[in-house]
């Protein structure tokens, strides 16, 4: 008596291949746009913090708010704060008593695109999902 083998066809492994395939085809551009767009809302709320905080050192002390920053390390410095990001560098500056922040992304895709608050935390920039 012969033993009935067990297993799958050539056939129904193929199948299953191109289910998985079109799933990742599928998702993989979903999980990038979420990932994405998490990044860029992060950036968003660090510049509205840095906002708040410039408002709150100006009412605190009558000094100018942004010293014409270029980096994270001068914010964090003297506004005694710790905001880190490896995806946008900031910075800030200052016209009379108009001031804004910028988050440049300096990695992965969308390099060189830009989010901007001002002292109203009015957003701005070319980041694509700015609102």
């Amino acid at each position: 008596m012969k033993k009935k083998q067990r297993g799958f066809t050539m056939t129904e492994i193929v199948i299953t291949m191109i289910m998985v395939a079109i799933l990742a085809a599928v998702t993989v551009p979903i999980m990038t746009s979420t990932l994405e767009n998490g990044k860029g809302m992060r950036a968003k709320s660090n510049l509205q913090l840095l906002t708040t905080i410039a408002h709150i050192y100006f009412n605190n002390t009558g000094d100018t708010v942004v010293r014409d920053f270029t980096d994270l390390g001068g914010m964090n410095g003297f506004y005694n704060i710790n905001i880190s990001d490896d995806n946008f560098s900031y910075s800030g500056t200052q016209q009379g008593s108009t001031y804004s922040f910028t988050a440049t992304r300096i990695s992965g895709s969308h390099i060189d695109e830009t989010i901007s608050a001002d002292q109203d935390n009015q957003l701005s920039g070319t980041w694509p999902w700015i609102n």
